[in-house]
């Protein structure tokens, strides 16, 4: 995927890039990052012709892809070490897959059954006419 960022003429504070829509073939997306150089928040403006970028309040998935792409991507890092780097992302999210695999035992089956049947009672304790004591749930 080409990473084209483009400058401004006119502006020297305004960077744009265009985005391939994902749903359709022949659809552009324009994210554009307003700075204020040497600023506390160099960040000052955004916009995007996509849905989310005019509608939210919050910058859309294109905003933010160029900022990413701004301040880690054309960085001098070691993508293996920064805490950013799309690697060290993917790496969590196949911990968290790994993790959802787990096999259990029968035993350990049978402990979960009753800790989900008290966070089921525990949850449904204002829709039942039932009235159940704190020590019962506890148990």
């Amino acid at each position: 995927m080409k990473f084209i960022i483009e400058l401004c003429a006119q502006h020297n504070d305004l960077v744009q890039a265009r985005f391939e829509s994902r749903h359709c073939n022949n659809k552009n997306h324009i994210a554009t990052v307003q700075f204020k150089l040497y600023t506390e928040s160099p960040i000052s403006g955004w916009y995007c012709t996509c849905t989310s970028g005019w509608h939210d309040m919050e910058c859309c998935a294109h905003v933010a892809a160029l900022l990413w792409h701004l301040g880690v991507r054309r960085a001098n890092i070691n993508e293996n070490t920064h805490p950013l780097s799309a690697g060290h992302l993917f790496a969590s999210i196949d911990d968290s897959i790994q993790f959802s695999e787990v096999e259990e035992s029968d035993e350990e089956q049978d402990d979960n059954d009753n800790d989900n049947h008290v966070h089921n009672v525990a949850s449904n304790s204002t829709d039942s006419d039932d009235s159940t004591s704190d020590e019962e749930v506890a148990d």
